[in-house]
C-alpha cells in the first residue's frame, strides 16, 4: 500500500460513512457494507488494502518489540496480568525481547476476552499511512487500536468511549449493537438502534459518548 492507496482508501470509507457535505464524526451513526467482491472469491475475504492492514496485525503479534505496553488483554471488564500472556526479557544492550503466550491467548480469547493492541500504527508503516491519510481528511488526530475477538461474550459490556470511533472489520465477524441517539450513554439502546453483524470490509462510525458493546459471534 502506497501513501497513494491509502488515501483513496481513506477518502472511500468517509465518504461511504459521512453525507453530502458532511463526513464522519458529524454524520453520526452510520453504517458501511463494502460491495461483494467477484463470484470466485474467497468467502470472509476483505479487499486489498484491508488486507494489508490485515497483514500489518499479524507482524505486530509476532514481534511486540519495545512497544510491548502498546498490548493488553481485557476480560470480563479487567486487565489480565501481562506476565500470564507475554514473555519478557532485557537482552544484550539494554535491548527488550518480548514474545505472545499463543496457547494462553487462545484459550483467554475463546473464554471472551479481549486482546487490544493501542497505537498500531507505531507497529506497521501502512496502517501508519493509513492513519496520517485519516487525518489530513478529516483535520484531527488519529490513531489505531486493533481489537481481537473470539466469543460471544464482550469483555467490555456497554460502554463509551471519549473520541469519535470509526471501526473497520478485517477478518471474522463481530456483533455490534450502538445506540441511535448520539451522546446517549444508557445501558438500553433506543428503539431502532443499530443491531448488526460486522463482515470483513464492514466500517462503522461511533461518535464519542455513544454507548454500544460489541462482542464476537462464537
Amino acid at each position: 500500500m502506497t501513501g497513494f492507496d491509502a488515501y483513496a482508501y481513506a477518502q472511500r470509507l468517509l465518504t461511504a460513512l459521512g453525507e453530502p457535505g458532511t463526513l464522519p464524526p458529524a454524520s453520526g451513526v452510520r453504517l458501511y457494507e463494502a460491495p461483494a467482491g467477484p463470484a470466485n472469491s474467497p468467502a470472509g475475504q476483505a479487499d486489498a488494502p484491508a488486507e494489508t492492514l490485515l497483514a500489518g496485525v499479524w507482524s505486530a503479534l509476532a514481534r511486540p518489540g519495545a512497544l510491548a505496553t502498546n498490548f493488553r488483554l481485557v476480560e470480563s471488564g479487567r486487565q489480565v496480568d501481562r506476565s500470564r500472556w507475554m514473555r519478557s526479557r532485557v537482552g544484550d544492550g539494554e535491548v527488550l525481547h518480548t514474545a505472545l503466550v499463543p496457547a494462553y491467548l487462545h484459550s483467554a480469547i475463546e473464554r471472551g476476552a479481549t486482546l487490544v493492541i493501542s497505537h498500531l500504527e507505531a507497529l506497521d508503516e501502512h496502517v501508519m499511512l493509513l492513519c496520517e491519510a485519516i487525518e489530513y481528511q478529516l483535520h484531527a488526530r488519529a490513531w489505531v487500536n486493533c481489537y481481537i475477538t473470539a466469543g460471544d461474550t464482550s469483555a467490555f459490556d456497554v460502554h463509551s468511549d471519549d473520541h469519535d470511533a470509526l471501526i473497520l472489520q478485517l477478518l471474522g465477524r463481530k456483533h455490534w449493537q450502538v445506540d441511535s441517539r448520539v451522546g446517549a450513554r444508557s445501558r438500553d439502546p433506543a428503539p431502532g438502534s443499530l443491531d448488526h453483524v460486522l463482515e470483513p470490509g464492514t466500517c462503522l462510525s461511533v461518535p464519542r459518548d455513544t454507548a454500544h458493546r460489541v462482542s464476537g459471534t462464537g
